[in-house]
């Protein structure tokens, strides 16, 4: 007996058919997909045209009938590749066919049909939401115009000028920025941006769905989620972010954190995102993160204390989301997108302090260990990232100066209370501590500053100190 592939509709989940011989085994799985065969998808799903329509089929795999659009082989292929599993269509020459709503929305492929996508049979039901129509390249983006955000997904939902404006405000917005900028890259990069272009549209399409009723929100949130996973892995051959060699990954990195002023309106989440991909980079890239020159860069570390940190920052993702929050206040208060440079700012898993002591721990099960800890922020002279001739003494000042202010900040009590927002929590910091990172991984450190409590000798005496430190610090490359 051979186990019968699970036809459905025009698209199926590949799962392989038991090895079977001899003539009966082969009569078996022919009769039993002809019977199958009456629940195979309208044959309307032929080309271009068809793509969107929405018919309701009964599937074997199923018990009631349930919605399937119209797609293309690729656009089917490539969601369920983004899930490690395999979808194709029935035919496998075939460039269009029928995607069952539980296989493309939930990843489902047998069993219960949920609400969301039930129907009660034929004939085919509306293609779109009630006086909305969408062309059918917004269902399969072939991923070469910028237009699909607003052509597709902002028609589908108009959040136009909402404090949650993704399609126009974010998507399309960044999508033109590289745009724009496209043949400033080398043809890694290239090639990166392309498939990305495309991976990011195709992540959105089942939000065009009729039974999908998202909020702008929603959207948002969801699009954002999307992020780190098209860059690292972005399909088609094409090279992860982690490959693209090191100036064009940090132009990618400028262009999208300060001149698109991603870093600057949405700091907590683009900084989620960056330490997302920096950390999977890191594991195995990480000569193409850290190649720029040290005349160019700076990885220093900030310690933070404040009553009830501990309390408050209960998860990675909520220090993360701290350290992008303070970083964006560091670099504002002190005027580093006028300076020209570039930051980022992350939690390092492998740096945690308590005092003096630091240990490394893992990522999945990282928690500070108190209301004092580092954060990092590598800073970068944003004129190499623009080809700018500014010599290398020029650029030593620029970096030199930027944490010279940093540090003497941190001494006269600049620093002494930042008010941090997270959603609807704020906690209030201090930053104490500004030291240099010897390594990317910031596991051999010097500190150039530390701050003691105020009003008494010995804080006079150390801040002495500390700005003494901070001149040495000025003058670092010289």
């Amino acid at each position: 007996f051979i186990e019968a592939p699970p036809y459905a509709s025009g698209a199926f989940l590949q799962k392989g058919m038991t090895q079977a011989t001899g003539i009966f085994a082969a009569l078996a799985a022919t009769t039993l997909c002809q019977i199958l065969s009456t629940h195979t998808a309208s044959a309307t799903c032929q080309n271009s045209s068809d793509l969107g329509r929405i018919e309701c089929h009964l599937l074997y795999e199923y018990p009631i009938f349930q919605l399937a659009t119209c797609v293309t082989k690729d656009y089917i292929q490539r969601v369920a590749s983004s899930r490690g599993t395999y979808h194709d269509c029935e035919d496998s020459s075939a460039t269009y066919c029928y995607y069952p709503c539980m296989r493309e929305t939930y990843n489902v492929d047998n069993g219960t049909v949920l609400p969301a996508c039930r129907c009660t049979g034929p004939p085919a039901t509306p293609t779109e939401s009630p006086g909305i129509v969408l062309a059918p390249q917004c269902f399969s983006p072939p991923g070469s115009s910028c237009e699909w955000y607003r052509q597709c997904l902002d028609t589908r939902y108009n959040c136009a000028g909402t404090r949650y404006d993704y399609a126009i405000g974010y998507g399309k917005k960044f999508c033109d920025l590289y745009g724009a900028h496209y043949d400033e890259f080398g043809p890694v990069a290239r090639d990166w941006i392309d498939a990305t272009r495309k991976c990011l549209q195709v992540k959105l399409v089942p939000l065009l769905r009729p039974w999908e009723n998202s909020s702008c929100k929603g959207i948002y949130d969801d699009a954002f989620s999307t992020h780190t996973g098209c860059y690292l892995a972005p399909q088609d051959g094409a090279p992860s972010v982690c490959h693209i060699p090191c100036v064009d990954l940090w132009r990618i990195f400028w262009l999208v954190s300060f001149e698109g002023g991603a870093l600057l309106s949405e700091p907590i989440e683009t900084a989620r995102q960056m330490m997302q991909v920096g950390i999977e980079c890191l594991k195995n890239h990480t000569s193409e993160i850290t190649c720029l020159p040290e005349t160019v860069q700076r990885l220093v570390y900030v310690g933070v204390s404040g009553d009830g940190l501990r309390a408050v920052l209960t998860t990675v993702q909520g220090i993360q989301d701290f350290a992008g929050a303070l970083g964006h206040i560091i670099a504002t208060r002190l005027g580093w997108v006028e300076r020209g440079l570039a930051w980022l700012p992350f939690f390092h898993y492998a740096d945690q302090m308590t005092g003096a002591t630091r240990r490394r721990r893992s990522v999945s099960d990282e928690v500070i260990q108190s209301d004092s800890f580092n954060i990092q922020l590598l800073v970068v002279d944003r004129s190499y990232l623009n080809n700018s001739e500014s010599g290398q003494d020029s650029r030593i000042r620029v970096i030199g100066s930027a944490l010279f202010d940093l540090a003497s900040s941190v001494t006269n009590g600049r620093m002494s209370s930042v008010l941090v927002t997270l959603g609807h929590t704020n906690v209030t910091a201090r930053v104490v501590e500004i030291g240099h990172c010897k390594t990317m991984q910031c596991n051999a450190t010097e500190s150039y500053v530390i701050a003691t409590a105020p009003s008494s000798a010995v804080h006079a005496e150390v801040s002495i100190s500390a700005i003494l430190s901070a001149v040495l610090l000025y003058y670092w490359n010289y």
